[in-house]
């Protein structure tokens, strides 16, 4: 079918994604293979070394799963400020942006004070190499998305045009950190 002059699929949009959302979905695609290689390499390490983990390590694994359980419950806040955001209602959405990086700075503040708890590192053994990765790597998105919260949180704040459909992307980068988290929880502390 002939496009009428002047519409584009550029202009019109495709299912309605815009894009911005499709740079996203392939950024977190990119994202995901990434990790996926970590997690490959976890997963090859542990067939080589026997025992795996080395019988020094000790995880706190009720711990660990309770932080997560903190990132987990940050996708709620995120949700809603996509939603007041949508609305449009931007300090709520301001608002709700602020309480999961409240969240989210909680469960990143553990993590630094379990790995430097552990007594191993990324010099110890393999183990503790793909640990401090793994654990680096999820913190290093999670951090971005807090940076990220706080850039659309004053653009809220400000009136920006754009706020609204940056706060939904920034929902999903937050699911995707969410998830990582449960992997890497997962991998870490409960697949033995």
């Amino acid at each position: 079918m002939l496009e009428p002059i002047g519409m584009t699929v550029a202009s019109r949009g495709v299912a309605g994604a815009s894009a911005p959302r499709v740079g996203l979905v392939v950024w977190l695609a990119s994202e995901l293979m990434f990790f996926a290689g970590l997690f490959a390499a976890y997963f090859a390490l542990a067939a080589a070394n026997e025992p795996w983990p080395p019988a020094a390590v000790d995880l706190p694994a009720l711990r660990a799963g309770l932080f997560c359980g903190v990132l987990v419950a940050s996708g709620v806040g995120v949700y809603l400020a996509a939603r007041a955001a949508a609305a449009p209602d931007a300090s709520a959405a301001a608002g709700w942006l602020g309480l999961t990086m409240l969240a989210g700075g909680i469960f990143l503040a553990d993590q630094v004070l379990e790995y430097r708890d552990t007594g191993f590192g990324i010099g110890t053994d393999a183990f503790g190499s793909i640990f401090a990765i793994l654990v680096f790597f999820h913190g290093l998105h999670l951090l971005a998305g807090l940076v990220a919260m706080a850039v659309v949180a004053g653009r809220l704040l400000s009136g920006s045009a754009w706020a609204a459909e940056g706060t939904q992307l920034l929902a999903y980068y937050w699911y995707f950190v969410i998830l990582i988290g449960i992997a890497v929880y997962a991998v870490l502390y409960l697949i033995r």
